[in-house]
């Protein structure tokens, strides 16, 4: 039997560091799929900020024609209103 010998010293270190190798490769693929899922939620972080952004525009342009429209409703009413104000 040709093994070799590990910092363990003997065919036991080498089995020790083997098993180690592979729990390491295992933490590895597991933070790289933490990793992925981290920038993927950045992502979709940054699509959820820019729409909330568009519609707080939209929401304070709607409350804008509203507005006008109150005013214009209430121009309307007026009996006393003749036309054109400044």
């Amino acid at each position: 039997m040709s093994a070799s010998v590990g910092a363990g010293g003997g065919v036991g270190g080498m089995t020790s560091l083997l098993t180690e190798l592979e729990e390491t490769r295992r933490l590895v693929k597991t933070f790289d799929a933490i990793d992925t899922s981290m920038a993927e939620a950045r992502d979709k972080l940054k699509t959820f900020y820019k729409t909330a952004d568009e519609t707080n525009t939209l929401l304070d342009m709607w409350i804008r024609v509203l507005s006008q429209t109150e005013h214009t409703q209430k121009l309307l009413q007026d009996p006393a209103w003749e036309g054109q104000t400044m």
